[in-house]
């Protein structure tokens, strides 16, 4: 094999890396319906401030056949508030296999009703 032919390979093979990373969108509370081939991961994200007692928590799990939860976590963005000032929850769903599920998301204190409530509507291709 000559050098330009394994340069070019390894080229290729950086740039597979890059184009798959690129593989997740974020969705917020402005995207109820997402459309998406199975195999790639859904992002669902939306501000949260956990300091008032406040957070989002899942109300209704996909099927599990359609999407799997992968990860959930929350971000902080910095502040020289003091209390700081919030930040986002972060859910990561991949996309297992064909058909249409709904995650639900609620928002409030978990001893309490929500104060609301968002829904997308996921199909998966």
């Amino acid at each position: 094999m000559t050098r330009a032919l394994r340069a070019g390979l390894m080229l290729l093979a950086v740039l597979g890396g890059l184009t798959s990373c690129a593989r997740q969108t974020i969705y917020g509370e402005a995207t109820p319906r997402i459309e998406t081939p199975a195999g790639r991961d859904v992002v669902l994200e939306l501000p949260s401030d956990p300091t008032t007692g406040e957070e989002w928590r899942i109300g209704a799990l996909p099927d599990a056949r359609i999407m799997a939860l992968l990860s959930a976590d929350y971000h902080a963005t910095p502040s020289s508030a003091p209390g700081g000032s919030g930040g986002r929850q972060r859910w990561i769903f991949r996309a297992v296999g064909p058909g249409t599920t709904v995650v639900r998301l609620d928002y409030g204190r978990p001893w309490a009703t929500p104060v609301k409530s968002t829904t997308f509507t996921v199909v998966v291709r």
